[in-house]
């Protein structure tokens, strides 16, 4: 028992580290992991311990580089949308900590929603499985009329579903092609606006930590997470811009909602792999790969995450203020710089020459989607391919 105290305690150090290196992405660590895991005598549940305090550390530390330097992964994709403003008014380290506060309250929303879920999310994924392409295209045309300007939203979702029906059909590394795409569609324009704009991190206020309150954001996040967490090709960003009509319009309400949706996702993946068998994260993925998806092992998995949670939480809080130390005051060519270096660079040794294709593709759309304010629309990258494969469409490529 106390070795996978020990692994899932490596974990969360391990989600600072994935966290705060714009494109490292918790599923880089798990599947380069896998083969390790594979070849040696480690236990089943060492190792997905581990596997599980990295993700639900990850949830909590991505956002940092998302707000401070626009560079997210996709599931802190759409704060690029909302923190930018907050940090230009020193409001940075206050955005970080809505964040944090919307991941706890989804872990208490979790609570809530466990009992039901295990009753009733068999039945329900019956139902709802058969017409599962209709629900896919009602958040794609979702998306779609909720932008300013629908034809160049229509315009970069079409884009933006081509490259993803390119990139999950061609002999790139399926393992990591998300990164290349998400670095492209997101991160590398980000990172080079704010390069263009000559910014620099101002001094940033320090609020008072008192991310252990109560949101409703959080909440409301929850809601998306379980989306997220059950329905395919509907990752954090989709879910939270589905359920955003009904919050308010404060930035920081927007941003707890994404840490709820973030981090809840991660136990629905959990939930809907141990109920209905199927793996909606990369962590559930490992979890199934190892033929470890009993309902006592993912009951432990999530006991597991409800400890850690706060754990991870409040490392983030302290982590955050290092970081902002680190950057504050710094001209942003001095971390923009190695960020636009690193991100081709991971791209090329974990994807290849190909995943370098997909980078360059991505980053065009990125382009053009940050310059007409339509990146919600990036997202059909994920939509358009699994609604094709609901649909039992073939797409010769």
């Amino acid at each position: 028992m106390f070795s996978w105290v020990f692994a899932a305690l490596l974990g969360v150090l391990s989600g600072i580290v994935t966290g705060l290196i714009p494109g490292l992405h918790p599923n880089t660590v798990i599947f380069t992991s896998l083969p390790v895991y594979l070849s040696t005598e480690i236990q089943k549940m060492v190792y997905i311990s581990y596997v599980t305090g990295l993700s639900i550390s990850h949830t909590f530390h991505d956002f940092l580089p998302a707000i401070f330097i626009s560079a997210p992964e996709a599931e802190s994709a759409l704060s690029v949308v909302a923190s930018p403003e907050l940090v230009e008014k020193g409001k940075g380290l206050e955005a970080f900590y809505s964040t944090v506060r919307g991941g706890l309250n989804s872990v208490l929303a979790v609570v809530i929603l466990i009992l039901p879920m295990l009753f009733f999310l068999k039945p329900a994924y019956s139902v709802i499985s058969g017409f599962m392409e209709y629900i896919l295209a009602f958040f794609l045309f979702y998306i779609l009329l909720s932008s300013d300007d629908l034809f160049v939203s229509l315009v970069v979702a079409i884009f933006s579903g081509s490259l993803g029906l390119i990139a999950f059909n061609t002999p790139v590394n399926q393992q990591f092609v998300l990164i290349p795409v998400f670095s492209g569609l997101f991160a590398v324009p980000g990172v080079y606006s704010i390069l263009n704009q000559d910014f620099e991190v101002p001094e940033q206020q320090h609020p008072d930590e008192s991310v252990f309150s109560l949101s409703r954001h959080g909440f409301v996040g929850s809601v998306s997470g379980l989306l997220a967490g059950t329905v395919p090709g509907i990752g954090a960003a989709v879910s939270t811009s589905f359920v955003s009509p009904i919050m308010d319009e404060s930035k920081e309400g927007f941003l707890s909602a994404m840490g709820g949706v973030n981090t809840s996702d991660i136990f629905f993946s959990l939930i809907s792999l141990a109920v209905i068998d199927k793996a909606r994260s990369g962590a559930s993925v490992a979890i199934q790969a190892i033929g470890t998806s009993s309902s006592s092992s993912v009951l432990y998995l999530l006991l597991l995450t409800f400890s850690v949670a706060p754990l991870a939480a409040y490392l983030s809080v302290k982590v955050s203020k290092r970081y902002v130390d680190l950057i504050e005051g710094a001209s942003i060519e001095h971390v923009a710089y190695p960020v636009l270096v690193l991100i081709p660079l991971i791209c090329f040794l974990l994807a290849g020459w190909r995943g370098m294709l997909v980078l360059g593709a991505a980053s065009c759309i990125g382009f053009v989607a940050q310059r007409t304010d339509s990146r919600k629309a990036c997202m059909s990258v994920l939509i358009v391919p699994t609604l094709i494969s609901f649909s039992g469409i073939t797409i010769f490529i």
